[in-house]
């Protein structure tokens, strides 16, 4: 039986989110798109843990999706006045399951 479950991502976790991004996020960097979710290297997935409120969806312990709360009153310049969603990608293994739809 598979166990699902959604917690706080830490530090620990920053390797793997980062290649989950890396993955996820192919598509848009063959594109020549330039966003920080998509070129992100370790530190700043681990920068994104630190300053914001990630989650990870975990499926018998392995990673296949996040999500990044960002508030506009953190230490980071906010582009919003209200808190919203940063950073969001799922395995593409596990795309169109409705994961990413559990965890938003």
């Amino acid at each position: 039986m598979t166990k699902t479950m959604i917690r706080l991502a830490s530090e620990q976790d920053a390797e793997k989110l980062q290649q989950l991004m890396h993955e996820a996020f192919t598509p848009l960097r063959e594109l020549g798109i330039d966003w920080p979710s998509v070129n992100a290297n370790l530190d700043a997935v681990k920068e994104n843990i630190d300053k914001n409120t990630t989650f990870v969806m975990t499926i018998d312990d392995e990673i296949i999706s996040t999500i990044t709360v960002r508030y506009p009153w953190g230490s980071v310049k906010s582009i919003s006045g209200y808190p919203f969603v940063w950073w969001f990608a799922t395995n593409p293994e596990y795309e169109g399951k409705g994961y990413g739809s559990q965890l938003l």
